[in-house]
């Protein structure tokens, strides 16, 4: 009982919001990782759509996930459990990935394919996950710097970091700025904001919902406009990508429309249930999965759009991929859970026992 308060308290709008944003995630790896790349010159097909609009889940997705850390992180302390469990979950998919390739001879049987494998963070394996695992590393200190400003300098804060990350890159106005610093900075100390001041509880939760719908709309209709300038510009022998205004993460319609989204699903009235924390708590599974060293037999070989791009049967495909790999990969991830992690934890704990107690009977010894 005590712990489905606990989850109740954590917000299930914002786990749902979670779940729907990973398998959406898949999406746009389905529209990003296939045979068939798109460009603003192809002509526009319901399959064209379908692709073009997945493009719009990979800034919001990925904007939505450090949010979600900033919401929950910004007031907790560091906790040394957690990153060891991150680190094992991300080393297992690692190793089991490289060994599925490698006996699917998608990888070669050699170093520098085994290396990678044994050393995902050293080796930046995941690209995502390298820079989430120095923000986790980094959270206490950026905790603090919260802690000690005021709502003022908080909101100064915010709007520089939106303007060098946000606003004029949006724009085309390329700044030199570390991509750790607006990739991950800004939506966590946002994140941390809304939390800490609940501005958003000035007008109705409604609202957030519909202006979250709005900018969604508008990133789709953002598609056809870089197209458009895109026709003009090839006539200057320059041109523009169709997904521009959406992609990568730091656009402003893409954050616009990640920011209302969550505000909304996390202010709503939802009853936090088991299987909610059956899917959320495995998310992170999904991406190892999918986006490692298998992402070649998920979208160039079970899924691959070359396939079903001219047919009708394409939106049905990347249906049925998103759910093969979402569901498959939540599965795996419990088994994971109870046949690798429980064991190594329950071990690490006992050696940690055993040298606390080993180092407390030479402190006996010693004042005899």
């Amino acid at each position: 009982m005590e712990n489905m308060v606990k989850k109740s308290e954590r917000s299930a709008g914002i786990d749902i919001y979670k779940i729907l944003c990973m398998f959406f995630v898949i999406w746009f790896h389905f529209s990003d990782h296939g045979s068939v790349q798109i460009t603003a010159n192809d002509e526009i097909t319901f399959n064209w759509l379908v692709l073009a609009g997945s493009r719009i889940f990979g800034g919001i997705c990925n904007f939505t996930f450090i949010l979600c850390t900033g919401y929950f992180l910004c007031t907790k302390k560091f906790n040394v459990q957690r990153i060891l469990k991150l680190w094992l979950q991300v080393w297992f998919y690692s190793v089991l990935c490289g060994m599925v390739a490698i006996a699917l001879k998608m990888e070669s049987f050699a170093l520098s394919s085994i290396l990678p494998m044994l050393l995902p963070f050293t080796l930046n394996q995941y690209l995502f996950f390298t820079n989430y695992l120095i923000l986790i590393l980094l959270s206490p200190v950026i905790n603090l710097l919260i802690e000690k400003m005021d709502k003022k300098q908080h909101l100064c804060l915010l709007i520089f970091c939106f303007l060098i990350t946000t606003y004029f890159p949006t724009f085309g106005i390329a700044l030199d700025v570390n991509k750790f610093s607006y990739s991950f900075f800004f939506p966590y100390i946002l994140a941390a904001y809304l939390k800490k001041y609940r501005p958003e509880l000035k007008f109705k939760n409604s609202l957030y919902g519909w202006l979250g719908l709005f900018f969604l709309l508008l990133e789709i209709l953002t598609i056809f406009i870089a197209r458009s300038i895109n026709v003009r510009l090839v006539k200057f022998g320059q041109s523009m990508q169709f997904d521009f205004f959406v992609w990568p993460m730091d656009k402003l319609p893409c954050v616009l429309t990640s920011v209302f989204l969550f505000i909304w699903f996390a202010n709503l009235k939802i009853k936090y249930n088991k299987f909610i924390g059956f899917l959320s708590s495995s998310l992170f599974a999904v991406y190892l999965l999918h986006i490692g060293k298998l992402w070649k037999l998920f979208f160039r070989i079970l899924f691959n759009n070359e396939n079903t791009y001219n047919t009708n049967l394409m939106l049905p495909q990347m249906i049925l991929c998103s759910v093969t790999i979402f569901f498959g990969a939540i599965l795996i991830d419990k088994l994971r859970i109870y046949f690798f992690e429980k064991p190594v934890l329950f071990c690490l704990k006992k050696l940690k026992e055993k040298l606390i107690n080993s180092d407390y009977n030479k402190n006996d010894i010693s004042n005899v």
